[in-house]
């Protein structure tokens, strides 16, 4: 069976997952709303605490506005509370390299963290960032670090003056705009329930699901020689879980999918040491589907002459009798 909508695939004949789809893209939020928020409860019960920085993408002058997409035809200052929108074509470039200007600044901040505490390895940890579309129609992103040690706390807020140096996020391509959550306001617990909200498509502020799909456009199938398909080259990261903390919890997208699975299959209340042994059936063995559980048949216990007789001895060696 295939989608109606983007012809992919579907497994069993389930919805469609994938992002890229106008209706799979719907359960991709939701599982990846679940995904932030279990790992974050994860990273607080590892003992871990965060603080949350919000970057935005640069203004006017980088990223002009689009006259056309303006609601009143009159003269006004542009404004996305007042539905302006920027050029989608300026803010299609921008998205599509946004995982790659990330990936530079965590790295270059943990550089100067690393140089200004003299060590090699740093101990705060970069636990979730998440992408929101702003009202002018350009993404920008939330950014959970955290820290599970006394010498990690250190070393953050070392690394919150990196991340808000407004000349090296100038020279990466951000916004001199940067939120930073109030220390001792917020906790793992306060930010997944934050960034959970974003996620979620039924979200009235700013739903994902739009900007999942302007970002398809961005990123056309082309055709892989190599693998003969048609594939996405490049894909923009919305949503970034920190490896080790994957790893630690056991939550991905893929367990949260199979356990939506088991729960198909199997219905509710099913120990969660099944759960975990169904999925490592299914990964050692790729292709495996699960069985719904039938009707136990009736079975009546062996007739007597089918039993074989034991021999009881005593600790003499004697025989005292048959079991």
């Amino acid at each position: 069976m295939f989608c109606e909508v983007c012809l992919g695939d579907l497994f069993e004949g389930r919805e469609c997952q994938r992002r890229h789809c106008e209706r799979g893209s719907i359960k991709w939020s939701n599982y990846q709303s679940r995904n932030v928020v279990e790992n974050l409860a994860a990273y607080a019960a590892m003992g871990g605490d965060c603080r949350m920085i919000t970057l935005t993408a640069p203004g006017a002058d980088v990223i002009p506005w689009d006259p056309r997409a303006c609601r009143g035809s009159e003269d006004h200052r542009h404004s996305g509370r007042l539905g302006c929108k920027v050029s989608r074509v300026h803010a299609s470039a921008w998205d599509v390299a946004l995982p790659d200007r990330m990936s530079r600044l965590i790295k270059i901040v943990r550089q100067r963290v690393c140089d200004r505490t003299g060590v090699t390895t740093c101990s705060f940890d970069v636990v979730v960032w998440v992408v929101e579309e702003q009202r002018r129609g350009i993404l920008h992103v939330h950014l959970a670090l955290g820290w599970r040690s006394a010498r990690g706390r250190a070393e953050l807020d070392i690394a919150i003056k990196g991340f808000t140096d407004r000349k090296l996020l100038r020279r990466l391509g951000f916004g001199p705009q940067v939120k930073v959550g109030a220390p001792g306001r917020e906790s793992a617990a306060s930010i997944a329930g934050y960034l959970g909200r974003y996620i979620r498509p039924n979200n009235r502020k700013a739903p994902l699901v739009p900007a999942l799909l302007r970002i398809r456009e961005a990123c056309p199938r082309q055709y892989d020689r190599e693998r003969q398909t048609w594939r996405r080259r490049r894909s923009v990261r919305v949503v970034h879980v920190a490896r080790f903390l994957s790893r630690e919890s056991g939550v991905t997208m893929s367990t949260l999918r199979h356990r939506s699975y088991c729960f198909i299959k199997w219905g509710p209340g099913v120990p969660a040491a099944d759960v975990e042994l169904a999925w490592r059936l299914r990964q050692a063995f790729p292709g495996t589907e699960l069985l719904a559980p039938g009707p136990i048949p009736p079975r009546a216990p062996p007739s007597r002459s089918s039993w074989t007789p034991i021999e009881v001895h005593d600790q003499a060696g004697e025989q005292v009798g048959l079991w």
